[in-house]
């Protein structure tokens, strides 16, 4: 048997695998010097009194802005190659605990990767499923792809859900290709807070009904929500020019529906006007108090995983 492995991806402009982000903070905590640095904040690390010996691997990837979509595909296959480097060394093998994590884009980098290459029966890395989901985890800051109305991260952190917005459930921007409950396990943890324009859009059913109801993004996406997700599917697939030009055209065919529409047009404008206009205050950027939660569930799993 090998070791545990803990990945991490970065969010959109930081391609460094060392550089800032949430998910490489966990891996920074888990590794010496850091872990030396984080008793000072956090008291004792766990893992040392569990004697585990954790390894952090960070994913290098172009995190680009425009367009995103090809940036996610190297990220996916960049967390692949180094799972299989690292089986094919020994160092961690199926069996072993195996934990990946993302921030905003690194997020839908996790998430692609646990839904095509590992939960798919036909994925390369189906093998690895109960080192997920038994022996590891997921956990996503900031998740675009957040199944709408489950956010087991905040659970562990021991904050609320977000709220709902324009009275629907929210979800992750993308929309229609959110994880689905059933993609969701209790084993990830995707933390969005209020105001999150990336991970908690109004893309979910109306409140008070589950997300397995009429409304939610994979069957009947709200119209505020449908407006925001094409905004995102323009960064994921196109240039600047060419998504602005698209949502353009776009906001002019909107102009000749019924009033409820332009409404809903007004609400989603808003919602990305405010999230612009924080800046760095955002609550995009603010998931850095919940960090130490989210490394503690991690260490408290995968030391149960190795004494059993």
């Amino acid at each position: 048997m090998g070791r545990p492995m803990y990945c991490s991806v970065n969010g959109t402009g930081i391609p460094d695998p060392f550089g800032p982000g949430f998910a490489a903070d966990i891996g920074r905590m888990l590794t010496n010097p850091w872990n030396n640095i984080s008793t000072q904040f956090y008291g004792d690390a766990a893992h040392r009194a569990y004697g585990l010996d954790i390894i952090w691997q960070p994913i290098g990837y172009p995190a680009a802005v425009f367009p995103m979509n090809p940036s996610v595909e190297a990220g996916v296959g960049e967390i692949s190659r180094q799972v299989t480097l690292h089986e094919q060394n020994g160092t961690n093998v199926p069996g072993d605990s195996l934990t990946i994590g993302g921030y905003s884009q690194g997020a839908l980098v996790t998430d692609v990767f646990w839904r095509d290459l590992v939960l798919n029966p036909a994925g390369p890395h189906h093998n690895r499923l109960e080192d997920i989901t038994v022996r590891g985890g997921i956990i996503n800051f900031g998740d675009p792809m957040h199944c709408p109305g489950i956010s087991n991260g905040n659970i562990v952190a021991g904050i609320p859900v977000a709220k709902t917005l324009d009275g629907v459930i929210p979800g992750g921007i993308a929309g229609p290709t959110c994880l689905t409950p059933e993609q969701t396990p209790d084993c990830l943890l995707s933390i969005n807070l209020d105001g999150d324009l990336y991970g908690s859009a109004p893309v979910g059913p109306p409140a008070g009904t589950l997300v397995t109801d009429g409304g939610a993004p994979w069957v009947n996406e709200p119209l505020v929500g449908q407006i925001e997700t094409r905004i995102y599917n323009f960064i994921e697939s196109s240039s600047l020019v060419e998504g602005i030009m698209a949502v353009a055209e776009g906001v002019a065919q909107e102009f000749e529906y019924p009033l409820s529409n332009t409404i809903a047009l007004c609400h989603a404008i808003f919602n990305g006007m405010t999230f612009a206009l924080a800046g760095t205050n955002a609550p995009h950027w603010q998931y850095g108090p919940y960090v130490p939660a989210l490394y503690g569930w991690l260490v408290n799993r995968v030391s149960t995983a190795v004494a059993a």
